[in-house]
């Protein structure tokens, strides 16, 4: 998000358009997310939008990103 726009909810607006879309008009079940861990607040942004943090070291070889879900279903 451009820093002009950042704290206006632009990006949580994004990322909920985004959500819907899939669940809706593509059929998709879950949806994946990987997060350098230091980008705190994206971080923030998925896990306010429902996102699940997990760990599971085969699904996440790169142990340097965290790995969030959203499951589609659940709504």
């Amino acid at each position: 998000i451009n820093p002009a726009f950042r704290g206006r909810g632009v990006g949580k607006k994004s990322l909920n358009l985004a959500i819907n879309y899939a669940r809706d008009n593509l059929a998709v079940n879950i949806i994946q997310a990987d997060i350098m861990p230091d980008n705190s607040v994206s971080v923030k942004l998925f896990k306010s939008s429902g996102f699940y943090q997990y760990f599971k070291d085969i699904d996440n070889p790169n142990k340097e990103l965290l790995s969030f879900l959203y499951l589609c279903d659940l709504e």
